[in-house]
C-alpha cells in the first residue's frame, strides 16, 4: 500500500485493481522492448553477483501465435547443447498474461537473469559436467532459483520503479495464494471454481490467466508448491552460511555452488554449500 501511495493510488483495493488492470495496456512492440532493456540491465549488473563462466544475452522473441492464443505465459527455453538454438525468454504479444502489466520486469527476471537463462545457460557451459546434468532440470531447483531470482533482481537493484515492485509484490502473491489452492484441490476437496475465485480475489492478476493456472493446479499436483519448497530452501542455505562464516561469506561464491552442478535434489544441494562453508571457515 504504501508503495501504491506513491503513485497516488488510495488502499489496497485501489492498488490491487491498478495492477490487475495494467495486464495487455503496453502495445506488444513495447512490451517485448522493456523487457529486453530489463533483461539487458540484469546482464550488465549479474558479473557483480556470479562469477564466470556467464552465458551470451538472452534472447527475447514473441512467441508463436498458436502457442500465444491459448493464453500461455512468457517462458523460457535453454539453449541448445549444439548451438543450434540460443536461449530464449518467449513473450506472449497475444493476450494478456502474467508478464505483461507491471509485472513485466519480475517475470524477465525469473525467466532470464537472473533466473532461468542465467541459470540453465550457464550450467551448459560447464563442460567438465556430464551431459545428462547440462540439460536436466528438477523442478523444485530450477524453479525455486526462479523465485529465488525474483528477489535476487531487487537485492541487484534492478527494478526501474515503483510499479515494477508492485509487480514484483504482485508475482509473490500469485506463488502464496497457489499453495493454498493447490492444498485445496489435492487435500481437501475443492471444486474448480473454488479455487478460481480464492485465486480472483487474492491475485491482482488477469481471470483468464488464473483459470488457465488451476487447470495446471489439477493436472500436475505439487508442482506450484515445488517452487516455493526450493525458494525457501534457497533462502534458509544462504542465510545458514552467511551466519556461519560472517565476514568471509563472498554471495558470488555462494551463487557458484548452487548453480556450479546443475540441478540438485535438494539435499544434494544443502550438502554442497555445507562442503563450502566448512572449506571457507
Amino acid at each position: 500500500v504504501r508503495v501504491g501511495e506513491r503513485l497516488g493510488l488510495r488502499g489496497l483495493e485501489d492498488v490491487m485493481r491498478a495492477v490487475r488492470d495494467s495486464a495487455g495496456r503496453v502495445s506488444p512492440d513495447e512490451s517485448v522492448r522493456d523487457a529486453v532493456t530489463a533483461i539487458r540491465r540484469a546482464e550488465a549488473a549479474a558479473p557483480l553477483f556470479f562469477p564466470a563462466p556467464l552465458p551470451a544475452p538472452c534472447e527475447v522473441t514473441p512467441m508463436p501465435s498458436v502457442v500465444a492464443v491459448s493464453g500461455t505465459a512468457p517462458h523460457y527455453t535453454p539453449p541448445r547443447l549444439d548451438g543450434g538454438r540460443p536461449g530464449t525468454f518467449w513473450f506472449n504479444t497475444d493476450r494478456p498474461t502474467a508478464g505483461t502489466g507491471w509485472d513485466l520486469e519480475v517475470v524477465a527476471f525469473h525467466e532470464a537473469v537472473p533466473g532461468h537463462h542465467l541459470q540453465l545457460s550457464r550450467v551448459q557451459l560447464l563442460t567438465d559436467l556430464p551431459d545428462l546434468q547440462r540439460q536436466r532440470s528438477l523442478t523444485v531447483f530450477s524453479e525455486g532459483w526462479g523465485l529465488y531470482a525474483e528477489q535476487l533482481a531487487e537485492e541487484m537493484g534492478l527494478y526501474s520503479g515503483d510499479r515494477g515492485v508492485l509487480g514484483a509484490i504482485a508475482a509473490s502473491l500469485m506463488r502464496a495464494a497457489r499453495l493454498v489452492v493447490d492444498t485445496g484441490l489435492h487435500a481437501y476437496g475443492w471444486s474448480r471454481e473454488q479455487a478460481r475465485e480464492y485465486m480472483v480475489t487474492h491475485v491482482p492478476m488477469p481471470a483468464a490467466f488464473l483459470a488457465a493456472e488451476i487447470d495446471r493446479y489439477i493436472v500436475m499436483p505439487g508442482q506450484a508448491l515445488a517452487y516455493m519448497v526450493g525458494r525457501l530452501r534457497l533462502q534458509q542455505l544462504r542465510a545458514r552460511a552467511a551466519s556461519e562464516l560472517g565476514e568471509r561469506f563472498d554471495l558470488r561464491s555462494f551463487h557458484d555452488v548452487v548453480l556450479r552442478a546443475g540441478a540438485l535434489p535438494l539435499p544434494a544441494l544443502a550438502a554442497a554449500v555445507e562442503r563450502w562453508v566448512a572449506r571457507e571457515r
